[in-house]
């Protein structure tokens, strides 16, 4: 099989095609598709540490951390210490930035059904995200090898 008939180059297009379509909805926002998608994990969820965040969103370290950075420099996000461990910040949306999530997962169409889940039936949508989860779990089985 060619790289380019590959599975993993049909996850790639898929992956960028769904990218391009969030970052040029987000143009004029002065926001990232990324962005986004660390605002409405803390929208979910608040008060999520760096590293969960790094897990729930595939993202590496260092992007987080830069994102996160930018995010409070914008009053959008703030980090307090943890009650439990000093070392530890939790992060969690500020006010202004809970409007701007929504604002931006609306324009973003970030998470929307109607983007995505509409394209496939119930059935479809099941076993496609059941395949998803299936590839990530056995590429994180080989990564550790």
């Amino acid at each position: 099989m060619e790289l380019r008939t590959s599975l993993a180059m049909h996850l790639r297009a898929a992956y960028f095609s769904i990218r391009r379509t969030a970052q040029s909805r987000l143009a004029d926002s002065n926001a990232t598709a990324d962005q986004v998608v660390v605002m409405t994990l803390l929208a979910e969820e608040p008060a999520l540490t760096q590293r969960e965040i790094v897990e729930r969103s595939y993202s590496d370290p260092s992007t987080v951390r830069a994102m996160l950075v930018l995010l409070e420099e914008r009053g959008w996000v703030r980090r307090d210490a943890d009650p439990n461990d000093a070392r530890v910040r939790r992060v969690s949306l500020t006010p202004n930035g809970r409007r701007q999530q929504r604002h931006l997962q609306r324009v973003g169409h970030i998470g929307d059904p109607t983007n995505m889940e509409n394209l496939l039936s119930k059935e479809e949508l099941r076993v496609v995200t059941a395949c998803l989860q299936r590839i990530v779990s056995r590429q994180a089985e080989l990564a550790i090898r």
